[in-house]
């Protein structure tokens, strides 16, 4: 346990940063104490001032970079990184107006979508709307909406469930591995395109589909991964919680004049279990979950389907670890792994595993 007297709030202290955290801050020592320093690189020596003290380490707000690591690069892309990071709604009280603002590009259509999330239930609450279309149609020549989701909830959850278009098209459309996307505000896709169609190259490799097997595509999302492997498999059943990225996904098969995928919306645990039911035995099957991984309820029905692979896709993977473990407790076992950098310069890196169901 931290001692109190060795370290205290708004201290000053100077630090070699020796490792990183999941997060992407750096990691000092002072005194035997973990120190948290946003901003810095493995191999800076800095001064940073402490600013919160836990039992066990400390976070600290950098002042000055003494010596600074080889890996450090002397300017970013984005000129208004220093300001960054949307003080206008506080999360702790539940006050004030914008929480997030976000650009969704198509990668290869070029297209912009604007999107203001915002705390509040009416459009009348956001003021100055026709100033800030002005600013964006001016800034981004392919702008194709601007929309404003509304997310009144003590959550750090990022969209509410609702949206309004009030400028353009209620969507915008991009081409990723030859399939053609309507992608609305809620629907997931991947922000890192190149990377994205590396990813999903991969996921095809390790499905290995045949001309007579069915594909279960879970958090399908708009639909991407499953429509892309359609040409190569006789059906695909993709599952998703949101109606909007379900309506995507069913408008994405029509456009592309694909007729073999099948879209339901809801559960996937739930909708995995009816699939059984109705007889349909999938031969792979997809999984693509969000950051907190799958529930042990999921990972048992997936097993009771019996494919002979599953494709697992990650953007956590301490929870894909946790996952896998429970994979192998019922006879799936991990038999290929490939990182994706979906997110340079950051913590965070995409995963993509192979799973084997096993004879004994």
């Amino acid at each position: 346990m931290l001692n109190e007297n060795m370290i205290s709030k708004n201290q000053r202290v100077t630090l070699q940063i020796t490792g990183m955290s999941s997060q992407g801050s750096g990691v000092g020592r002072y005194g035997g104490a973990a120190v948290f320093v946003p901003q810095t690189a493995v191999g800076d020596v800095v001064r940073a001032q402490i600013v919160k003290v836990a039992k066990s380490f400390c976070y600290g707000k950098l002042l000055e970079v003494f010596t600074p690591s080889p890996d450090r690069l002397a300017r970013v892309d984005c000129p208004v990184f220093a300001e960054c990071g949307v003080s206008v709604y506080d999360e702790r009280s539940h006050t004030g107006l914008l929480r997030h603002i976000y650009l969704r590009e198509a990668g290869e259509s070029g297209e912009f979508m604007a999107c203001a999330v915002v705390n509040a239930r009416k459009i009348e609450a956001l003021p100055g709307r026709p100033r800030l279309i002005a600013l964006l149609r001016e800034a981004l020549p392919n702008l194709k909406s601007v929309t404003v989701n509304f997310n009144h909830e003590k959550t750090n959850v990022i969209l509410g469930r609702r949206c309004e278009t009030v400028w353009g098209a209620d969507f915008i459309t991009d081409t990723l591995c030859g399939v053609k996307l309507r992608l609305s505000p809620l629907s997931f896709y991947q922000v890192n395109h190149v990377e994205a169609q590396r990813l999903y190259a991969r996921a095809a490799e390790y499905a290995a589909l045949k001309p007579d097997d069915v594909l279960l595509d879970l958090y399908c999302g708009a639909g991407a991964i499953g429509l892309s492997m359609a040409k190569s498999c006789k059906r695909v059943i993709g599952v998703e919680l949101s109606p909007e990225a379900v309506a995507d996904a069913r408008q994405n098969a029509a456009i592309n004049n694909i007729t073999n995928a099948r879209f339901l919306c809801g559960d996937t645990a739930l909708a995995a279990g009816h699939i059984l039911k109705e007889g349909i035995t999938p031969a792979v099957v997809v999984l693509d979950p969000p950051r907190k991984g799958l529930t042990p309820e999921l990972i048992e029905t997936v097993a009771s389907i019996k494919p002979g692979r599953v494709v697992y896709i990650s953007c956590n993977p301490a929870t894909m670890a946790r996952d896998l473990t429970l994979f192998a407790g019922h006879g799936f076992a991990a038999t290929q792994i490939t990182p994706v950098d979906m997110f340079p310069r950051t913590a965070h890196v995409e995963t993509i595993v192979l799973l084997q169901r096993q004879n004994t």
